[in-house]
């Protein structure tokens, strides 16, 4: 069974692990592995004009093992949106179908006129073809910047 809940600091070793474990989104995100500071500022970096209560870290446990996290932004870019700036999910269970499931949570949860927005790095074709399968479209291209690594994304929006 999925559970969804708010970060709690004695968790931060469990999210540091699942990040380490993600190699291959941070090396084609950042150029280099995850570090603590990635962690830490999933946790604590809003976008400009965002207040705290707006931001959203969430824990994904899998029958009580930390399998994921969640980092979104409520009424972002604009009201009645919903950014998901993050879904890392462990490799271990990727291709499980769990993906899928979380979103077709998210997507019952979505309120009518509200709507979902996200980045993809244009080359993580693994994350394209997982967002374009559940009806994201792509709605414009701008440069993304990680540990002084730039690179093409595309912007994506899902609508009931």
């Amino acid at each position: 069974m999925l559970t969804f809940t708010d970060y709690e600091s004695h968790y931060f070793e469990e999210v540091f692990s699942l990040y380490k474990e993600n190699t291959q989104y941070f090396l084609l995100s950042g150029g280099q592995e995850a570090t603590l500071e990635d962690v830490h500022a999933d946790l604590n970096t809003r976008p400009e004009g965002v207040a705290p209560w707006q931001h959203h870290y969430i824990l994904i446990h899998f029958q009580e093992e930390l399998v994921g996290v969640l980092v979104y932004v409520d009424d972002y870019p604009t009201v009645n949106t919903i950014y998901i700036g993050l879904l890392l999910l462990s490799p271990r269970i990727q291709g499980q179908g769990i993906g899928s499931f979380i979103m077709q949570q998210l997507k019952e949860e979505l309120a009518p006129g509200y709507k979902f927005r996200l980045s993809v790095l244009a080359e993580n074709t693994q994350a394209l073809q997982f967002w374009k399968h559940h009806d994201f479209k792509k709605v414009d291209e701008k440069p993304f910047t990680l540990h002084a690594k730039t690179q093409q994304s595309f912007i994506l929006e899902f609508q009931k």
